[in-house]
């Protein structure tokens, strides 16, 4: 009566050249595969010939495992064995039936285990089901965002009576979006529901059973949404017609302004002297004004350099005063920093305005048209044969008062609007720019004073200067423009400029004063010099326009 058999287990370490091969096909000893230990250096048997580990047989055909083998000499020290003579037999922790049944190689399909719903071990066939209408897409697409709404009664209970603390307006217009059923989706609801009563609903045919049986849903969340965000809109509109209001007035105010304009109109006349239809001008059309950047000196620095040294330097204080002046111009212009052509392309300045009439006059248009189509949709639903039971009285008396409202309140933005119109045309006629829209005129006076090839061009510090400078919603200084065109360095830590000299002090180099002065023409040139200023002369004669922006020049202001 021996001892019984030791039980197989599976080994960590694979014996022998395609011992893993052969362990797992269970060949007999002396072939390939694992028998009996060798002797000798090749690696004999252990102390008294039994193998080290007991052999494993497998019920079934296992996949091969194809690894490099590890064989321990019969003798060696600790340290020649290594850390294999220290594993230890753990075939008890290793479920041999599983790893056989998952790990065998014909794996026998297994049936899969029933779902089961939130009560422990009932299969999903037992839960109970639903009354769904709508199809698979339209819900996988729906569904999600009924999720973030109240329950459908909650949501039919705040519309019969108007509860705008159950409801947002974000949320009346997700209602809108998602949960408002058509009246063919209703009828076929009715006719399962009628089919099978007892059936629960499924959320997305719960919602539009709530708000089926409210008459004329649709319009009374169309009307509610738009009395809830009507006041937001004239609010936008309102603001944003302050703020032009703003900046045009301080375009037609400045007395900074005609200073610098009247030094442009020097610095043109000079050197168009002598150039017959533009020798000493009135003025210039201010679409024209572009012309100083294609007159260059020599070393590449255009007139406008030229023009602002003398204001930011020799004329301190009043490009200051320009500077607090157009305050309301310069923020109205949005400027970012953006690179074209991917990561290795350059970088463009782009600018946006702000606000512009043109804008505001049009949302001022959608938003009374909005108001008239909602008003209309009211007069549907209060003339509708609705039953008093499901709160129309309160809905309809307090919509004609919404929207009583709403037209004093579109009324008065539109008298507003007709103000601002009219205060930017004397602006145009103040500036002699008829027909020209009010962004292109924004943007046309920041880019003299603010160009973006200047933008563009700067780096180092000065990028970084313009960077946190020019790109933000606050207001620029004269020591913010002298960094810009080059007249001082950029110190960020302080966003003060280091400038040489003070500003009244500063002499004008004498290279920068000569750099413009043209040759003498000769009679086989032309009339007009290549050198010279090429832009839109006005000539106004003892006729100056009254109030314009020239006749403060001729006077001086």
């Amino acid at each position: 009566a021996g001892s019984p058999a030791p039980k197989p287990t599976v080994a960590a370490v694979a014996v022998g050249k395609g011992g893993a091969k052969g362990a797992l096909k269970g060949a007999a000893p002396g072939g390939k595969g694992v028998g009996p230990r060798p002797t000798g250096k090749a690696g004999g048997a252990a102390a008294g010939g039994a193998p080290r580990r007991a052999r494993i047989q497998p019920s079934v055909a296992m996949k091969p495992l194809w690894w490099k083998k590890v064989v321990l000499p019969a003798e060696e020290s600790a340290e020649e064995a290594g850390l294999w003579r220290c594993v230890e037999d753990l075939g008890a922790l290793v479920p041999v039936a599983a790893i056989e049944r998952r790990f065998c190689k014909t794996i026998a399909k297994t049936q899969p285990s029933p779902r089961v719903d939130g009560v422990a071990g009932r299969p999903a066939s037992d839960r109970p089901k639903q009354l769904i209408v709508a199809d698979l897409r339209v819900r996988a697409a729906r569904e999600p965002e009924l999720r973030k709404l109240p329950p459908p009664a909650e949501v039919a209970r705040a519309l019969v009576e108007l509860a705008d603390e159950v409801l947002s307006v974000g949320e009346i217009e997700r209602v809108l979006e998602f949960a408002c059923p058509d009246a063919r989706f209703l009828d076929e609801l009715r006719r399962a529901r009628s089919a099978s009563p007892d059936l629960p609903l499924a959320p997305l045919e719960a919602y539009a059973w709530a708000l089926g049986e409210i008459p004329m849903h649709r319009e009374r969340l169309e009307c509610w949404a738009f009395a809830r965000a009507f006041p937001d809109g004239v609010s936008k509109c309102e603001e944003s017609l302050r703020d032009l209001t703003e900046v045009v007035n301080a375009l037609r105010t400045s007395a900074a302004l005609p200073h610098l304009f009247g030094q442009i109109l020097l610095c043109g006349n000079e050197l168009n002297s002598g150039c017959g239809s533009l020798d000493e001008v009135d003025g210039f059309e201010l679409s024209s004004i572009r012309a100083l950047e294609t007159v260059r000196d020599a070393d590449g620095h255009d007139l406008r350099s030229f023009i602002f040294e003398i204001f930011f330097t020799r004329c301190g204080d009043m490009a200051a005063k320009a500077m607090r002046e157009l305050s309301p111009l310069f923020m109205n212009v949005a400027r970012s920093f953006a690179r074209e052509g991917g990561v290795g392309g350059g970088v463009a300045v782009r600018k946006a305005v702000r606000v512009c009439l043109e804008d505001c006059e049009a949302s001022i248009v959608a938003l009374r048209k909005e108001f008239a189509e909602r008003e209309r949709m009211l007069e549907h639903v209060v003339g509708g044969d609705v039953a008093s039971a499901d709160g129309s009285e309160s809905f309809c008396g307090r919509m004609a008062l919404e929207f009583e409202r709403a037209a004093a309140s579109c009324a008065a933005l539109e008298r507003a609007r007709d103000a601002a119109r009219t205060l930017f045309d004397e602006s145009l006629r103040y500036l002699v720019a008829p027909g020209m829209r009010s962004d292109a005129l924004f943007l046309l006076l920041d880019d003299l004073l603010v160009p973006g090839s200047l933008l563009e061009n700067a780096s180092g510090a000065k990028e970084h200067y313009c960077r946190a400078v020019f790109c933000e919603e606050e207001p620029l200084s004269v020591d913010d423009l002298m960094v810009l065109w080059g007249f001082a360095k950029a110190d960020l830590s302080s966003r003060c400029p280091t400038r040489p000299q003070a500003l009244a002090s500063r002499p004008l180099s004498a290279p920068t004063a000569a750099a413009f002065v043209a040759e003498p023409a000769t009679p086989e040139q032309d009339e007009v010099a290549e050198a010279r200023l090429r832009w839109s002369p006005l000539r106004f004669g003892v006729n100056l326009p009254p109030g314009s922006i020239w006749e403060r020049v001729a006077a001086g202001a």
